[in-house]
């Protein structure tokens, strides 16, 4: 819970959020999410740094956005949708996988629609991997 408590300061230092929600009411409204959302990013990203980044990117931007959710009932899928969305801008930001998911969508004349297909499947395929234990991950 030391994250939880870390993510609680740097929304206690946000000022001049255009929010309708503070910040001890976001927290609560978080606290019964967080435990699930947590093994949901740790799940895909396989690695608890990254997994740190992500929730933290994830709250804030949740958190300066709130006001945008129309349905608190739908919290849950909102905050897992941002999310999945700051995994998978991470993946875009690491080299490694770069240049494979750029390799991928250059390779024809796409519509942007195509390219997005492109672009989740070879993501999904990335995730895929990195699950298979370490002997079956060899390269051919």
């Amino acid at each position: 819970m030391n994250l939880l408590m870390t993510i609680e300061t740097m929304l206690s230092q946000k000022r001049g959020i255009l929010s309708d929600i503070n910040k001890d009411d976001f927290m609560d409204l978080l606290s019964p999410l967080f435990q699930e959302f947590y093994r949901y990013i740790f799940s895909l990203a396989k690695n608890r740094d990254l997994t740190d980044d992500i929730i933290q990117n994830t709250l804030l931007l949740a958190y300066e956005n709130i006001h945008k959710l129309r349905d608190k009932s739908k919290l849950k899928s909102w905050l897992f949708t941002i999310g999945k969305r700051e995994f998978l801008r991470s993946i875009r930001n690491n080299s490694k996988y770069t240049e494979l998911i750029d390799e991928k969508i250059e390779t024809k004349e796409l519509t942007p629609e195509s390219a997005f297909l492109q672009l989740e499947t070879t993501i999904e395929i990335i995730i895929n991997i990195n699950e298979l234990s370490p002997i079956f991950r060899l390269k051919v």
